[in-house]
């Protein structure tokens, strides 16, 4: 008799992934913690990509700061518009990046024909500026360009982490900021328009009373820089004609009051180890 013993296979292929378990219940809660002595609440820093811009601008020849926990970006000179003869004046909001530009120049703006031979002989338009709060401000038009700019406003455009409101209370206190939201500054309600008495044309662009822009914290109405692109100077315009928000509750005209506000950061509560 012949006795034999079986040897196994070799290994078959690897089966399929079975399916999922059912979903498990929930844990019980756990234990309230104690906060020690040196329990802090810190701010949170938020996330790296909810950024919001704003431009501020100094009103003097002098650079203005960002304000607190804001990062500048760049820094220049304060530009409003141009104002193109016979056509819609081109505004930027003083509150955006577009009214900061790097560098001064009182024509940036050429003129280029169908053959793509661009010129600055024939141009027409003006460039307006937001000035200085400059008491000795000159009469006559200026053609220096360190002269020009002493009168020029200087801004910065900052980047931080919250977002803005502007209200405007149409009375003669300020408004109360939303709930959630901080006050950056209160201000006097301002649409910064401007008047050009050449030929009796006026050129009142304005921007939206929601930008930040239309509240100043001082109450005069700004001045601009107005700079001839034929001419080739540059004059200062007083703004006597600025439109101003008027408060609806007084039966004397008083300029309204507003405030920029900043959305509060979420706050939570850390313990040291």
């Amino acid at each position: 008799v012949v006795s034999t013993q079986s040897t196994g296979g070799e290994d078959g292929d690897e089966g399929d992934y079975g399916d999922s378990g059912i979903e498990g219940r929930q844990g019980e809660r756990g234990e309230e913690g104690t906060c020690r002595k040196d329990c802090t609440v810190k701010e949170t820093k938020g996330c790296h990509c909810d950024k919001h811009l704003i431009t501020v601008h100094s009103y003097s020849d002098e650079m203005v700061q960002c304000p607190e926990r804001w990062t500048s970006l760049w820094k220049g000179y304060s530009f409003f518009a141009v104002a193109n003869t016979g056509a819609k004046s081109q505004v930027q909001d003083p509150a955006k990046m577009g009214s900061c530009l790097e560098y001064f120049q009182p024509t940036p703006i050429l003129t280029c024909n169908e053959n793509e031979e661009c010129s600055k002989d024939f141009v027409s338009d003006k460039t307006i500026w937001l000035a200085t709060e400059s008491s000795d401000a000159p009469d006559t038009p200026l053609s220096d360009l360190s002269e020009i700019q002493r009168y020029v406003s200087r801004s910065n455009v900052c980047m931080g982490p919250s977002r803005l409101e502007t209200k405007h209370s149409w009375g003669n206190e300020a408004p109360s900021c939303s709930p959630g939201f901080n006050i950056m500054w209160t201000g006097f309600s301002n649409l910064l328009d401007w008047y050009n008495d050449d030929n009796n044309e006026g050129h009142r662009p304005g921007i939206p009373i929601t930008s930040p822009a239309t509240c100043r914290e001082t109450q005069s109405p700004p001045s601009f820089v107005a700079c001839d692109g034929r001419a080739g100077n540059c004059s200062v315009v007083k703004a006597s004609n600025s439109s101003t928000e008027s408060a609806v509750s007084t039966s004397e005209p008083v300029m309204g009051r507003c405030v920029v506000c900043a959305r509060a950061s979420r706050r939570s509560g850390r313990r040291r180890k």
